[in-house]
């Protein structure tokens, strides 16, 4: 067998893994109904997942949130329905609140957030511009707009950054940062 067919054959068997994965996911997906058991079982899946592969799988799942109707097995309903329509009525504030559809979609954002980490040479290079920023402006602590402008970065990415622990004082509805306390923060988020 020739190295072409070698990969070829590869390429099928990850293939046909995928498909049968994913119709495993469909059959446990169409039976759970309560929604905080579909968050559970989503993570779970998940979790299991190289890095690489959860954002494919959160799309998948979020597909199948959206076009799957959901309903218990219907031999089992029909013997039980009194106890499964007492239990969806008992719990329906809180299938409002497991919301699979957003909790899909923070997870998504998360995932997408983590990915965009500073790797270390960004954080080298943003600690020089901070020296630099410390000579100029001869000031210690900082405004949003002024982080901002010394990082050139948007707003929504200063506030995850200060989401994921980057040191910042509020004032009334003031945020300040301390230059001394962001070049700390940086050195640790490198290590």
């Amino acid at each position: 067998m020739s190295t072409q067919q070698s990969s070829n054959q590869k390429y099928h068997l990850q293939t046909r893994l995928t498909h049968e994965l994913k119709r495993k996911w469909v059959q446990k997906f169409k039976r759970i109904i309560v929604n905080k058991e579909l968050t559970e079982f989503i993570s779970q899946c998940i979790e299991k997942l190289p890095t690489k592969d959860k954002l494919a799988a959160l799309y998948y799942f979020k597909k199948l949130a959206v076009q799957v109707y959901r309903q218990p097995d219907p031999e089992h309903f029909k013997a039980f329905e009194d106890i499964y329509l007492e239990e969806m009525s008992a719990i329906a504030n809180e299938q409002e609140l497991y919301e699979p559809v957003k909790w899909i979609e923070a997870e998504i954002e998360y995932i997408s957030n983590t990915a965009e980490r500073l790797t270390t040479e960004d954080v080298n290079q943003r600690l020089d511009i901070m020296q630099d920023a410390k000579l100029k402006m001869s000031k210690d602590w900082l405004t949003k707009d002024e982080v901002m402008n010394l990082f050139n970065i948007s707003k929504s990415t200063l506030n995850r950054r200060v989401a994921e622990g980057m040191p910042a004082h509020k004032s009334g509805k003031s945020v300040y940062f301390y230059l001394e306390e962001i070049n700390e923060w940086m050195k640790r988020e490198a290590a």
